[in-house]
């Protein structure tokens, strides 16, 4: 009998050449649009990580993880060059070092016992009766075989995330005649209350948590059916494609210098260090993290604990933003870091460069010296060429008007020509004249705060309760860009309203208006949060979370981000939300109860919720729970934060690629006992794998 292939499943040997092998770890590109309405997924599989070749001989159901030179005859039909070896020479939860393309490993659960069989219309006897297991194996058959196999991960102190198994072979040996898989003869244990549900021929493991003993992991019940001869059993072989990713489990960033939680052994008590609940900064690769510690700033190497303190000794030092490379991190802090005269009384905003050592004074006055004004809230580009910060100084550029006290505008800072350009402008004057500063500003209608800024350094947005362009109508806080590469040069200021209805004109609802802007990293998409009700179609309630395209004019691609899966609004605090570098998606915190994509699940306390901007607002994953972490290496349950944790602040996100492991980076105490020996300690730096699942990265479609 010929080999049994799949609709989902694609030619072996043509995966694994895009794939540059069979450990590759590089996926496909996301295929992300030029407009912020995704209602598709991209058609892509994700990395194949693992090949296992499955066997049973009709008593034995054995596993064994094919090297590359085997891809080839394992794909013309499973032939020459295979052996069968017993399940004990696979690696085993034992493996404390496991390398090369051992990801995953497979097991019986409980021997033959716990399979089903049928042979003639009856049950088989030293099977369990076939009645009993119909929710994992289907319908009862005439005669068939329904098998019961355990998934586990092999490393200790890491966790696959949104993992797959594919069958791309079936093979019936003996007297089979049919073979076929059942609907879904998959029941993994889903994470955060999610169920596997994909269609015939790719099976979700889901997210497996840290390395395990051989009887722990997910269970997967895998159905193989059958019609065969009188008290004849049936015997196969098949070839597993394991797709996904490995990450980092939750951590701790805020340990002292070189201590690194170690999953592996249960995260065992650490102390940490103090810290002040300001922004907190991740970069884009997710390898480094900065944040206030009271004494001053703390730039950490997640993976090697190596801590560089900044600024040591100012009290004031906070709202840290760090680059790529983690070569250089802006700051804000009341403190004579450059020895330019007497020390500052207001605050000021710094450079770090990590490779020199060296500080260097960004809101640095015209005439030399300390800004006489507060500067606050540096963003720093992810490239490092450009820095956006607000200030209330009125003597950062030469010729400046004085304004009145307290009213804050964003400035942004050319780091490699150390110049300050006036960003929050009125839209066509010269930014650095008098004509571009509004009148009237005051503490309470600002010019502009709350700035970000793209990753080359070109776009900043931030929030203004003042019109800087002829579109703004209402008197309330909106969303601005401004463009510094269109801009120079060119002698006008171009700044444009971004929080407009789709319609183009200004928001005449909400109370607040709009605030926290933040821009992806390619500078293409925008989120803020906003109370207006009439900013998409559709009604809505509260303060919620809304994205649009970048651009000038591009009003029609505004989008409501926090949605249910019924499209009801988000209940609840929402918090600054942040992109990922390709903006597909937004992560925020929120005490939201109805976020979770599952109808009825919903998580109690401040929560980091993620988003996946790609997925139609009806699907079952659209958002989900970031913040959460497996307590126990053999426990395999994740658990949601539980404690108090503040909500007024930036949290960070790693998440260079879609087919990259995304990170969040956020503050909390977790509650001792619900987050094991992580609980109890204060207030804590966490870093979390955004973790499965979601509307997924592959076709799921058979």
């Amino acid at each position: 009998m010929k080999p049994v292939h799949f609709a989902r499943s694609v030619m072996l040997v043509s995966l694994l050449a895009s794939l540059g092998g069979v450990g590759g770890c590089v996926g496909p590109s996301d295929g992300n649009g030029t407009t912020v309405q995704h209602i598709s997924v991209p058609n892509e599989p994700l990395p194949i990580v693992q090949l296992v070749l499955g066997q049973y001989d009709g008593n034995e159901l054995t596993f064994r993880t094919l090297q590359p030179q085997e891809i080839e005859d394992a794909s013309n039909g499973l032939g020459d060059g295979v052996v069968v070896e017993a399940l004990s020479d696979i690696p085993s939860g034992a493996c404390t070092s496991c390398t090369g393309n051992s990801y995953v490993a497979f097991s019986n659960v409980n021997a033959t016992a716990s399979w089903s069989s049928r042979s003639n219309g009856a049950d088989v006897a030293g099977y369990t009766a076939w009645s009993a297991n119909t929710a994992n194996c289907g319908a009862v058959p005439t005669s068939g075989l329904c098998a019961q196999i355990r998934a586990r991960n092999l490393y200790p102190a890491s966790q696959l995330e949104r993992v797959y198994v594919d069958f791309t072979t079936l093979t019936p040996t003996g007297s089979t005649t049919a073979v076929s898989l059942a609907a879904d003869p998959s029941n993994a244990t889903g994470d955060f209350g999610l169920s596997a549900t994909l269609p015939n021929g790719l099976r979700r493991l889901g997210e497996i948590g840290r390395g395990s003993a051989a009887t722990g992991g997910i269970t997967q019940y895998w159905a193989w059916t059958g019609t065969t001869t009188v008290n004849t059993g049936i015997t196969f072989s098949f070839l597993i494609a394991v797709h996904g990713i490995v990450a980092r489990p939750t951590v701790r960033a805020s340990l002292a210098a070189g201590a690194v939680d170690d999953p592996a052994t249960d995260y065992p008590a650490r102390s940490v260090t103090g810290l002040t609940s300001s922004n907190i900064s991740l970069s884009e690769d997710g390898n480094f993290i900065a944040y206030a510690t009271g004494s001053g700033i703390a730039l950490r190497n997640v993976a090697t604990g190596a801590v560089t303190t900044i600024a040591s000794g100012c009290t004031t030092a906070l709202a840290p933003s760090v680059t790529t490379d983690g070569s250089l991190v802006a700051f804000q802090a009341t403190c004579n870091l450059t020895g330019l005269g007497a020390a500052p009384t207001t605050s000021q905003i710094f450079l770090y460069d990590a490779n020199t050592t060296a500080i260097t004074l960004v809101s640095q006055a015209a005439a030399g010296g300390y800004t006489a004004g507060n500067a606050i809230a540096p963003r720093i580009a992810s490239t490092g060429g450009a820095i956006a910060f607000q200030s209330t100084g009125s003597d950062l550029i030469a010729g400046q008007s004085l304004r009145p006290a307290g009213c804050t505008e964003v400035y942004r800072y050319d780091i490699a020509g150390a110049t300050i350009t006036h960003a929050s402008a009125v839209a066509n004057a010269d930014p650095n004249t008098a004509a571009s500063w509004v009148g009237s500003c005051s503490a309470a209608n600002y010019a502009g705060q709350a700035p970000d800024i793209s990753g080359d350094g070109n776009l900043v947005v931030f929030q203004s309760r003042r019109a800087l362009d002829t579109t703004d109508t209402n008197t309330l806080a909106d969303i601005y860009a401004y463009d510094e590469s269109s801009t120079q040069g060119a002698g006008v200021a171009v700044v444009y309203q971004l929080s407009l209805r789709s319609g183009g004109t200004s928001t005449a609802t909400g109370s607040n208006g709009a605030v926290g802007a933040t821009i992806s990293s390619d500078g293409a998409f925008v989120a803020f949060n906003s109370d207006a009700t009439n900013l998409t179609a559709g009604a809505s309630s509260g303060r919620q979370i809304f994205m649009r395209s970048s651009s000038f004019g591009a009003n029609s691609s505004i989008v409501r981000v926090t949605h249910t899966v019924a499209g009801a609004t988000a209940a609840a605090t929402i918090g600054i939300p942040q992109l990922s570098s390709d903006g597909r998606f937004v992560a925020f915190w929120s005490g939201a109860t109805n976020l979770a994509s599952v109808t009825g699940y919903s998580v109690a306390g401040l929560q980091v919720y993620v988003c996946d901007t790609q997925s139609p607002v009806s699907s079952l994953a659209r958002c989900w729970v970031a913040s959460t972490m497996e307590p126990t290496a053999a426990g395999g349950t994740f658990q949601n934060f539980s404690g108090s944790a503040g909500s007024s602040f930036r949290i960070g996100m790693a998440y260079q690629s879609s087919n990259d492991v995304g990170y969040v980076a956020y503050i909390g105490a977790p509650t001792s006992g619900t987050w094991g020996s992580m609980g109890g300690s204060g207030t804590q730096v966490l870093v979390s794998p955004v973790g499965d699942p979601r509307y997924q990265q592959v076709n799921p479609g058979p």
